[in-house]
């Protein structure tokens, strides 16, 4: 080192020389994560993998909340919080969209007695809080099956928020157990994913598969 200051000059030049080659790495480092997330911002663009006004999951961050604007570079989020969060499009490999913005649950009750079931999830109806980042529709009778002398199977349906599907998870299943007479309640409540879109494609690729089974055959 001491000869190469000699040689050079001083060890100012070197000094120097050292400065200019750090703001350098500095720089192209800057530069590489400016390009990634450009790349990656155009890639969304021509796929088309959401707009403004969708409600997105990034499963990698354990984030969900509405887009409320695109660029080459980032994607600003707002969570029902209301806090509005900015991600850089390179963080994002991959994202849920969900369908109309909302997230509808299917909630099946077994009880021993129709009259008294319907009875129970009516007054439950009234009492739940109702808005756009709470429930979007109370949950609400869709079925009720006569399966046997004591059995009958309730189905309702509710529509919340995205990232409320605690309030019927949690919230509803113990309302209606807490209200229920003893006896009432043989089994449940089980709640399941409503996805139409899903199960449509879901039947399309199963009667393909059968198709095709038979055309082997």
């Amino acid at each position: 080192m001491l000869s190469v200051g000699r040689l050079s000059g001083g060890f100012d030049r070197i000094s120097a020389a050292a400065g200019a080659s750090f703001l350098l790495i500095l720089a192209a480092f800057a530069v590489q994560r400016l390009l990634t997330d450009l790349i990656a911002g155009v890639t969304m663009f021509v796929e088309r993998w959401y707009a403004v006004g969708d409600t997105i999951a990034i499963p990698t961050l354990e984030i969900q909340g509405v887009v409320e604007d695109v660029s080459l570079r980032r994607t600003k989020l707002r969570t029902l919080d209301g806090e509005a969060i900015h991600v850089s499009n390179s963080q994002i490999p991959a994202v849920r969209v969900l369908p109309s913005g909302v997230k509808e649950l299917a909630i099946e009750l077994f009880v021993s007695d129709r009259e008294e079931g319907e009875r129970l999830v009516f007054g439950l109806q009234s009492i739940l809080p109702e808005g756009p980042t709470a429930f979007v529709k109370r949950p609400s009778i869709e079925v009720v099956e006569e399966l046997a002398e004591t059995l009958v199977r309730i189905r309702m349906r509710a529509t919340v928020a995205p990232g409320r599907e605690w309030l019927v998870e949690g919230f509803v299943s113990d309302l209606l157990k807490e209200r229920a007479e003893p006896g009432l309640i043989v089994h449940g409540p089980v709640v399941l994913s409503v996805d139409e879109g899903a199960d449509r494609s879901f039947a399309r690729a199963s009667a393909a598969s059968r198709w095709g089974v038979r055309s082997v055959a």
